[in-house]
């Protein structure tokens, strides 16, 4: 340096100069080489010539300074050369430790991979039928594909399930229509019957008690209403025994074979009638009767019995013994 004497090596060029170092050595860096504390030892980095070097500074007696400067040329390129080397090392073994992981991990996957694509083709099909193969292994994806074939039996059972419910609300819908629709038919022709006027049609609870009365029956029987009235008030007492029968094959059968019978009309006299019963379709013991007036039918028969009546009468007052001769009156 300025000031110096430079002395040239092959390894490194010494440089004896005077007052302080040329470039700022680390102090206390080495121990001081005599007992002067001024004098030291120190050394530093220094870059120049396109080149890194490291400079020894030691001071000397008299403020004299001795610096020792070796280009670290040789040792730059190792380092780098060892940075290389751990740069490729390094990149070699994270893609071999990926080969390894994708060797390894792509068997350990396909049990995954294959339980997604079952997900997805349930999912797109919308269909439980689907089960996962191959699930006989111990490990937890094995436990998990027996899992999710349960889990898919459970949804195949509940859709079966509800497909069968629906099948029967179907009939059971299908089933109530058609009665809906009988019954409605039902309610037309028993309608036109009571509209018709020539049926007499009466109503009554199971107590008995009329509930309705058509205007033909009311005619007949010369009544303005029957609504409230107890039926068996309309029935002579002879009659009783064959109401009695009429009621228990009504209870035993749902209807009433016709059989004739009297009512008692309004001005107290009797009618003759037809009658036919049934329980109405869909109602808590609710008796339809069907009543036809025979009043013209049976009047020859009952013209025949007076005639009868009147000739025993005669007879017997007449004190002569004689027997009636046989007619067919009675059979007309």
């Amino acid at each position: 340096r300025s000031g110096g004497h430079r002395i040239d090596a092959p390894d490194f060029a010494a440089v004896l100069g005077e007052g302080t170092p040329a470039h700022a050595p680390w102090v206390n860096l080495l121990p001081a080489v005599s007992n002067t504390p001024q004098l030291f030892t120190g050394l530093s980095l220094e870059r120049f010539a396109g080149m890194r070097w490291r400079v020894y500074s030691m001071a000397l007696p008299e403020g004299a300074v001795l610096q020792g400067i070796i280009a670290l040329g040789t040792t730059d390129a190792a380092i780098a050369q060892i940075r290389n080397n751990y740069l490729m090392y390094g990149a070699f073994g994270v893609l071999l430790v990926a080969l390894l992981g994708f060797a390894i991990s792509g068997p350990a996957l396909q049990p995954v991979m294959r339980l997604t694509r079952l997900a997805q083709t349930v999912a797109g099909a919308r269909d439980p039928q689907f089960r996962l193969t191959n699930t006989g292994g111990r490990d937890e994806l094995a436990r998990l594909g027996a899992t999710f074939n349960a889990m898919l039996e459970s949804l195949e059972g509940a859709a079966a399930t509800r497909e069968a419910a629906l099948e029967r609300e179907h009939a059971a819908r299908l089933e109530a229509e058609s009665s809906t629709s009988a019954l409605q038919r039902s309610e037309a022709r028993f309608r036109r019957v009571v509209e018709s006027g020539v049926i007499g049609v009466m109503i009554a609870k199971r107590d008995g008690v009329i509930s309705y009365a058509n205007n033909a029956l009311l005619h007949m029987l010369g009544y303005d209403t029957l609504i409230g009235r107890q039926w068996a008030d309309l029935t002579p007492p002879e009659y009783g025994l064959d109401d009695e029968r009429a009621t228990a094959e009504l209870i035993g059968t749902g209807a009433i074979q016709p059989y004739e019978k009297e009512y008692l009309c309004a001005d107290g006299s009797r009618l003759s009638v037809l009658i036919s019963a049934t329980l109405r379709a869909g109602e808590d013991f609710e008796v339809a009767a069907f009543v036809l007036d025979i009043t013209e039918r049976n009047a020859p028969r009952r013209s025949c019995a007076r005639t009868k009546r009147s000739n025993a009468l005669s007879w017997k007052r007449s004190g002569v013994s004689w027997r009636m001769p046989r007619t067919n009156c009675a059979h007309r």
